[in-house]
């Protein structure tokens, strides 16, 4: 029902840090165009594509985000970074909301991005819907869950959107994503509402989606931390790199 689809990670705007992470990350085999990706003049979006998930890397051009999640400008006006968003596939995204909102959690009305393009003169809708629930509690991370309008939109988007890919070069994709954090009882119980299909305990309880996996854990620190487990189809170099509060890990 569901796969781990891209992390949202909010960083600062300076171009000189993302040509420096790409020389960073490209000898691990991940390529990185930092000029590729959606933006509007309040913001503007790089995409690191772990073949069928990525990091979404926005930063924030203006006080009202252009167009931007409200939620997430708020924070970043805050001089907050980092993970704000996590989000699963689905192709069931109505009968998911019903189900989260019958046990008693908020979620969104399915929704679309839309933002404007050339100076305001087009609009550009993003073929796919979204659900939002609340960030979880003690923490400024939400789980969002979207459904694309069909598979061959999906294809489309594989084909000439998400480049270059480090599927190239021998890494697959993310199969695990953990999420850490001293997460309080509230937390814990919003969680196991959200998931109630998890396996373990309020150490480390995991959501088991088949090729992916989403795990919480336990941590001493307070500070939110998210690590991304890449695999591999051969025997390459072993790494991982950092960015703001969330690692990837070449496994």
């Amino acid at each position: 029902m569901f796969r781990l689809d891209h992390f949202v990670v909010h960083i600062d705007d300076d171009f000189e840090m993302l040509r420096s992470l790409k020389d960073q990350i490209e000898p691990l085999g991940f390529p990185f165009d930092p000029e590729r990706g959606k933006g509007t003049k309040g913001f503007k979006v790089a995409n690191i594509w772990i073949g069928d998930q990525y990091l979404e890397l926005p930063c924030i051009k203006t006080r009202d985000g252009g167009g931007w999640r409200k939620e997430w400008v708020e924070k970043y006006n805050q001089g907050k970074r980092g993970i704000f968003g996590l989000c699963l596939m689905t192709d069931q995204l109505d009968y998911f909301r019903n189900e989260v909102i019958a046990r008693g959690i908020p979620a969104s009305a399915p929704e679309r991005i839309t933002y404007k393009m050339f100076f305001g003169l087009f609009k550009k809708s993003l073929p796919f819907r979204l659900v939002f629930t609340p960030q979880i509690p003690g923490t400024d991370l939400q789980i969002f869950f979207l459904e694309m309008d069909s598979q061959e939109k999906l294809d489309f988007m594989k084909k000439y959107f998400m480049k270059p890919n480090s599927r190239d070069y021998g890494i697959t994709g993310i199969h695990e994503a953990i999420v850490k954090s001293h997460f309080t009882t509230d937390a814990w119980e919003y969680i196991e509402k959200l998931f109630p299909n998890l396996i373990g305990n309020q150490t480390r309880a995991t959501l088991d989606m088949g090729e992916t996996k989403l795990t919480f854990e336990q941590s001493q620190h307070a500070d939110l931390r998210v690590e991304l487990r890449a695999s591999t189809k051969e025997n390459l170099k072993k790494g991982s790199f950092m960015i703001e509060n969330v690692e990837v890990v070449v496994q």
